[in-house]
């Protein structure tokens, strides 16, 4: 009999819990939908698909079903101390590694050296942060680079049985601007952040609609404008300010706030302003 794989559980039976294909498919929409905004629409299918592929892992379905964690997802930060090789469980948290997976997927998939190392980055780094790309001389037992990532194998790395019916997402195609040859790292380096961005985005977001639906309902709400909320927030200056005792140190505050407002309709620049400890 197989067994269902899971991404997130919550309070109650276990057929309640999130299917780690439906979590798939929702980050790979969100985060596609994200990185539309700047031309990158395929590279959000990409890794939203592929992010937590380590999830498949009998080690992972295993520690998910015995503890019923909520955060089962969190791994820990990528220049933490590295923990106990022979165990797939981190002796303080018995969180199980399913990041890297993922990222070794990615890397695999892809062919071009800059492009594989971007996805391997975004995915390998969406819960503890992007981490440097080589091992830290300074820090020899340190195993959190991508290089080192991407070289690990079990147990580290659970081994991995995907579905016979997953299909990788479509390989994205080239990034959606010139390259520059004296702008080349920055570029690179840019486009990763705001991929890794989307995928973060997109992973808290959908695992908060399944968490925690009333919360993921606030977000849907329409927001404010900017301007409704500049006169709610002049109200509420002057409201404080008529109620204040008329002391130095309030009307102190009350020719800072006159300098800055008078100095914000003026065209951009470099601005100073004195203000007392405190204000």
């Amino acid at each position: 009999m197989i067994l269902p794989a899971y991404a997130h559980t919550i309070p109650g039976p276990i057929d309640t819990w999130e299917l780690l294909d439906i979590h798939l498919k929702s980050v790979a929409k969100k985060a596609a939908d994200f990185a539309d905004a700047f031309g990158a629409a395929p590279w959000g299918q990409y890794l939203g698909m592929l992010h937590d592929l380590g999830k498949y892992s009998e080690a992972f379905q295993k520690y998910l079903r015995e503890t019923a964690d909520p955060n089962a997802g969190e791994e820990d930060q990528p220049n933490s101390p590295p923990t106990n090789s022979g165990n797939v469980f981190s002796p303080s948290t018995r969180k199980v590694d399913h990041s890297t997976f993922g990222a070794q997927q990615a890397h695999r998939l892809l062919k071009d050296p800059a492009l594989r190392d971007i996805a391997a980055f975004c995915i390998a780094g969406h819960h503890a942060g992007l981490t440097d790309y080589m091992p830290n001389p300074q820090n020899p037992n340190s195993t959190s680079s991508l290089t080192d990532r991407l070289a690990a194998t079990a147990p580290r790395v659970p081994p991995v049985t995907l579905p016979i019916d997953f299909q990788p997402p479509a390989t994205p195609a080239m990034p959606p601007f010139h390259f520059t040859p004296a702008l080349l790292g920055f570029q690179l380096a840019f486009f990763t952040r705001m991929l890794f961005s989307t995928l973060v985005d997109a992973d808290r977001l959908a695992t908060e609609e399944f968490c925690d639906p009333y919360l993921a309902a606030q977000r849907a709400r329409a927001p404010v404008p900017i301007a409704a909320l500049s006169r709610q927030l002049d109200q509420h200056l002057d409201e404080k300010q008529r109620a204040a005792p008329d002391t130095p140190v309030n009307a102190a505050r009350q020719r800072i706030l006159a300098h800055c407002l008078a100095a914000a309709p003026l065209p951009r620049g470099f601005f100073s302003l004195n203000v007392p400890t405190g204000g």
